[in-house]
């Protein structure tokens, strides 16, 4: 006796199925989803490879084929939020003002005034020669 296998429209997840576990799909399967996630099997590639940055346990490696299937629940996770990398500080006072304040916090508290006497030694011989 053969069973009859129908597919129910409102099951897309049967019609996509091809032969893998309902919950889990290929980026393929998942572009044919629609509801807001990329329609191209590359696009969908991209964004599901960014979800499982932050949920590496939906993605295991596709038994079948090369490549990876995704859990299903990918589909309604919010993407994470690109890093934006930090512009160094602009200040008041000059491009070369963090270098100082680094160095002058990098040394031993007991040594931090003989290098402001040293730093205003120089800055004050630099100025009295730049007018000659």
């Amino acid at each position: 006796m053969s069973k009859d296998v129908s597919i129910n429209p409102q099951a897309p997840f049967s019609e996509l199925n091809g032969g893998y576990d309902e919950e889990w799909l290929t980026p393929e399967q998942f572009a044919k989803l629609g509801d807001n996630f990329p329609t191209t099997a590359r696009g969908a590639r991209m964004r599901l490879q960014r979800l499982t940055q932050s949920y590496p346990e939906l993605s295991k490696k596709n038994p079948q084929r090369k490549g990876f299937l995704y859990h299903i629940s990918l589909k309604d996770k919010p993407l994470p939020e690109a890093p934006t990398q930090e512009k160094p500080q602009q200040t008041e006072h000059g491009e070369h003002y963090n270098l100082w304040k680094q160095l002058y916090l990098s040394v031993p508290e007991e040594k931090q005034q003989d290098m402001l006497n040293w730093v205003l030694k120089e800055v004050s011989e630099y100025m009295s020669n730049k007018g000659k």
